[in-house]
């Protein structure tokens, strides 16, 4: 056998042999926590100017939220509405699967297919929001727009972004 082969036949048995005794290793040390909804819920955004005139589905102002999770595991994403008083008119949360975009709005919009509606009938005038994940890799944009309007019609809102994600610029 020539030297080349020997390293070979070396290097398989090392890994071959050396796999059971780590994953032996993992179980006694107990079971590997999975970030993602076991992790703990934290603010990333933060949004004044959140609008509804109360109407009913498909017509007047709404506020719509859109959200992608980036991480590569199911995490959470809660979303906090106040009126101008700071009294809570929604606080809901769901599980967003990984590459998942999840839309919720104060009430139905005809221009997009909502996931959730977050205070329906409610009227809401110079409100805010924060938005709050288990990673820091879920990426959102929040607009007001038109409720009837089947191409959205509307401003989108400015976002304050706290936990930014790594090497990105917002």
């Amino acid at each position: 056998m020539n030297i080349a082969t020997v390293r070979w036949i070396t290097l398989i048995l090392a890994v071959v042999f050396a796999l059971p005794a780590r994953a032996q290793d993992r179980a006694e040390e107990g079971p590997l926590v999975a970030p993602g909804v076991n992790s703990p819920v934290k603010v990333i955004y933060q949004v004044s100017g959140v609008r509804d005139n109360g109407g009913a589905i498909n017509t007047g102002t709404a506020t719509s939220f859109h959200c992608t999770n980036l991480s590569s595991v199911s995490e959470l994403l809660k979303i906090v509405v106040r009126r101008f008083d700071g009294s809570i008119v929604s606080n809901n949360t769901w599980a967003l699967t990984p590459s998942r975009t999840w839309t919720a709005s104060t009430h139905g919009t005809v221009a997009f297919n909502e996931d959730s509606f977050l205070s329906e009938g409610t009227l809401i005038d110079q409100g805010t929001a924060e938005i709050s994940s288990t990673t820091k890799n879920m990426f959102c944009s929040v607009m007001i727009l038109d409720a009837s309007a089947a191409i959205p019609n509307g401003i989108s809102l400015h976002l304050v972004r706290f936990r930014a994600a790594s090497s990105s610029q917002e």
